[in-house]
């Protein structure tokens, strides 16, 4: 069940783990009622968080149908939460200081990476 959540959150976690091994533990738990609340209410650019349980990254299914660029970037922001604690500019900046790649926004203020 939602076979590209799994392949880019499984992509995502490998490559982070390559530098920081703590990230090999971390899970993927799609449907979470948080994040349907949020969309909602209107945030329809939600579709990841964590911190709601530790060492998991919260995914809404309709995250599936997005480009694979934005996959990439929307799971790379959520491990920077995971390496930094700090807010979204650090999330980021930390995969840009440890992984050489730079997480950008597009027209809806979803996070994507190039090249993808």
């Amino acid at each position: 069940m939602y076979p590209r959540l799994m392949e880019y959150f499984a992509k995502a976690r490998d490559l982070v783990s390559k530098k920081s091994p703590a990230m090999a533990d971390v899970k993927i738990h799609v449907g979470c009622p948080a994040i349907d609340e949020r969309r909602k209410n209107g945030s329809k650019r939600s579709y990841m968080h964590v911190n709601h349980w530790p060492g998991v990254i919260c995914v809404h299914p309709d995250a599936e149908v997005l480009p694979a660029r934005n996959l990439w970037g929307l799971y790379l922001h959520e491990f920077g939460h995971l390496l930094d604690t700090g807010g979204e500019g650090e999330a980021n900046q930390a995969i840009q200081d440890g992984y050489g790649i730079r997480i950008l926004y597009d027209e809806n203020m979803l996070q994507f990476i190039e090249g993808v």
